[in-house]
């Protein structure tokens, strides 16, 4: 059977909560918790999170929840063509960093190169010579 939205929100939490890794975005946040701020919302993924949260908002600072500790990573401002997974970006770069044993802060590092790398181009795309860059970070 359909499951109720409020429902289904607090799966997703829970879920989100529970995950050893999990990037939502400021986007997302606001579609799970409709009647909280920013700042409230961090303050609950903070006292209850398990793992790594990673809250991405464009180019706004990277919130990274860990351990009971918040902390805002800046962001590299790029002529932005097209926005069209830069998200995806981020996330494929962070996992392939910490599947080859990165710190989760450099496999963020490798997220944001990626992800503002492929805004640049329309298309979700990056050049050959970002992608040279990134493998020789990550390998």
């Amino acid at each position: 059977g359909d499951i109720e939205p409020d429902e289904l929100r607090k799966i997703i939490i829970e879920l989100m909560l529970k995950a050893d890794y999990s990037k939502p975005s400021h986007d997302d946040l606001r579609l799970l918790f409709p009647v909280m701020n920013l700042h409230e919302i961090i303050e609950l993924i903070r006292e209850q999170a398990r793992g790594n949260v990673v809250i991405t908002n464009g180019s706004d600072p990277i919130i990274h929840i860990k351990d009971n500790e918040v902390r805002e990573i800046a962001v590299k401002k790029a002529p932005v063509v097209d926005g069209t997974g830069a998200g995806d970006a981020f996330n494929a770069a962070v996992l392939a960093s910490v599947l080859k044993g990165r710190s989760f802060s450099e496999a963020i590092e490798s997220g944001k190169f990626l992800a503002s790398m492929v805004v640049t181009h329309y298309g979700a795309l990056a050049s050959s010579e970002d992608i040279i860059t990134l493998k020789d970070r990550i390998l």
